[in-house]
């Protein structure tokens, strides 16, 4: 399985980094760690996690408030 970022979702994904990174050196990274993590938890089990809809679901970070919104295809 892959995955891509749709454009707004890659910008929101930067500029939350960036947001994180200025309260505290260091969280930014923290942040997009745990963003890689969401991901991977995905790829490994993309059926696991909870419905939106009938074609979307949500994998939620475990640390900031933000969840990954994907589709299988």
């Amino acid at each position: 399985m892959t995955f891509r970022f749709l454009s707004p979702a890659l910008i929101e994904l930067t500029e939350a980094a960036n947001y994180y990174e200025g309260k505290v050196p260091g969280l930014g990274s923290d942040f997009i760690d745990e963003a890689d993590a969401a991901i991977s938890r995905v790829l490994r089990f993309p059926e696991a996690w909870g419905r939106l809809s009938d074609q979307f679901r949500h994998c939620n970070f475990r640390r900031f408030p933000y969840t990954v919104i994907y589709t299988i295809q």
